[in-house]
């Protein structure tokens, strides 16, 4: 593999590595002093860089390695569709990594209610749980209860966040995983990274 293409894997590694680690580090800082809002949405972040990496493990390696090549170069990630390039949406890639994660787009579209400024935000007073649909209640509870051993039959924020550090570690761990996956991946092109 040639140094540039070294390289932007390094800068893709290193970027998710450190993301990841700030929103770690940041998560008890913001639950400390009741910014849970700011706190899920930091999850949302953290599933954004997971998604990506889902997704560049996913496709064939001359595509992802074009998308890595993207990324360094701060280009919104493409894939090519025939002879052109097209973006690829949040949307493609948290749906490629919904049926090996069931909790991913649940956990997401709560995220993104919490990233948009909507009515969500006034969760002091009406709890961003009673505004989600029973179907992704149920799969956060699930996972929740197989990952993390939430034995509530319910959840609301105030649950929610007592396991958040838990729900953020577990993706974390997925983060790190998946870029090992890719250094494996390109590793017989670079050496070890």
């Amino acid at each position: 593999m040639e140094t540039g293409k070294r390289e932007a894997l390094s800068t893709l590694l290193r970027s998710a590595r450190e993301r990841s680690r700030e929103h770690v580090s940041s998560l008890p800082v913001l639950l400390e002093n009741g910014n849970y809002g700011v706190a899920v949405a930091l999850l949302r972040q953290e599933i954004d860089t997971f998604v990506r990496l889902v997704y560049l493990n996913a496709i064939g390696k001359h595509s992802a390695l074009e998308m890595i090549e993207d990324f360094a170069a701060t280009k919104r990630l493409r894939i090519r569709d025939g002879t052109k390039k097209r973006i690829i949406s949040e949307r493609e890639m948290v749906e490629l990594a919904a049926p090996s994660y069931h909790w991913v787009e649940p956990t997401y579209r709560l995220s993104c209610n919490l990233i948009h400024f909507s009515t969500f935000h006034d969760y002091q007073s009406t709890d961003p749980f009673s505004g989600i649909s029973d179907d992704d209640r149920r799969a956060i509870i699930k996972f929740l209860h197989d990952y993390h051993g939430y034995s509530d039959p319910d959840i609301d924020m105030t649950r929610f966040v007592r396991v958040l550090p838990n729900v953020m570690d577990k993706i974390a761990r997925h983060v790190a995983g998946n870029c090992a996956t890719l250094e494996q991946t390109f590793a017989p092109d670079t050496g070890a990274m």
